[in-house]
């Protein structure tokens, strides 16, 4: 569990959404360079996009903010697309300097990568340094998918749709949901996620829900917090 102690992480993709200035959420008088001071004050994860931290300068300057900014408890999950192989062992030393705030690696990867002998060792290497969960981009064989997230311990996350691959031992497991949907569609999904975060909820497994959107709606992460506490 995390050190607040919440049964799921409920937060967003993103805290950096022009659309929350004005008193959306930010206070008019914040300045932006403390828009994560503030963010981590009411919610305790936010999911970090692959190009925020898409070079070892941008990665360097993000992590200087997170250690400076984030409260006690915060998690960060980091976006890493394996597909693109950019700089990727050196960005990632960088996040040895936030340890207490890396919740993990939410990893972007092809769905043929178990194919990919040198992709697939990669990924296993990363699951030996940091919690991971993967974002599968296009269709696979689900049955060979899920012997080998069985076999490393690997997660995938769930959009709330499909089945769940979420081994015993995974140690992190993400879901998203999308806030631009019809309100109706949104609240019954948050419902499907939550209740099925918490049947396969484990001691020793961080659970993560992501809302999404152009930006996230505040109000449904907030919704969902909410949730997360009565269900």
């Amino acid at each position: 569990m995390s050190q607040r102690d919440y049964r799921i992480l409920t937060g967003t993709a993103g805290w950096q959404h022009a659309e929350w200035g004005k008193a959306v959420f930010y206070p008019e008088d914040l300045p932006e360079d403390w828009y994560l001071s503030f963010y981590a004050n009411e919610f305790p994860v936010v999911l970090v996009a692959e190009w925020q931290w898409s070079d070892t300068s941008d990665a360097e300057q993000l992590v200087d903010e997170i250690i400076e900014q984030a409260s006690e408890g915060f998690k960060c999950i980091f976006e890493l697309d394996l597909m693109a192989q950019n700089n990727i062992q050196a960005r990632l030393e960088y996040l040895a300097k936030i340890d207490s705030f890396l919740g993990g690696l939410l990893v972007r990867i092809n769905s043929h990568f178990v194919d990919d002998k040198k992709l697939s060792e990669q990924l296993v290497s990363l699951c030996a340094n940091f919690k991971v969960c993967l974002d599968i981009v296009g269709e696979t064989d689900l049955s060979r998918l899920a012997a080998f997230c069985q076999q490393h311990a690997i997660s995938v996350c769930w959009r709330g749709e499909g089945e769940t691959m979420v081994p015993e031992d995974a140690p992190l497991w993400l879901t998203r949901c999308d806030s631009a949907q019809d309100k109706k569609v949104v609240v019954q999904q948050l419902k499907t996620m939550i209740a099925e975060q918490l049947k396969l909820e484990h001691i020793s497994r961080e659970h993560v829900l992501i809302i999404d959107g152009a930006p996230p709606s505040i109000e449904v992460t907030r919704k969902a917090s909410i949730m997360v506490d009565i269900m």
